[in-house]
């Protein structure tokens, strides 16, 4: 894939974390609480209670961007 930003070639692999990945629209202390603020937009897309949950994307290491591919909120 290009990158959009400057036209180079990307690369594909993950970002992982331990239990869960969110989206969340400020940043915010560390927490061990798992369950984003809905009300706010904020969703977890990746979840694994066992540790190693991961979203797979493209990176380009001359823009330092990471684009990241998920199929939707994660419900438990």
């Amino acid at each position: 894939m290009k990158c959009p930003f400057c036209g180079e070639e990307m690369e594909h692999g993950f970002v992982t974390s331990g239990v869960t990945l969110k989206w969340q629209l400020k940043k915010k202390k560390v927490t061990i609480n798992p369950y984003p603020d809905e009300k706010k937009g904020e969703f977890v897309f990746s979840y694994n209670p066992f540790g190693g949950a991961a979203a797979e994307g493209e990176l380009c290491r001359k823009c330092h961007k990471i684009i990241l591919s998920y199929e939707g909120p994660v419900t438990k």
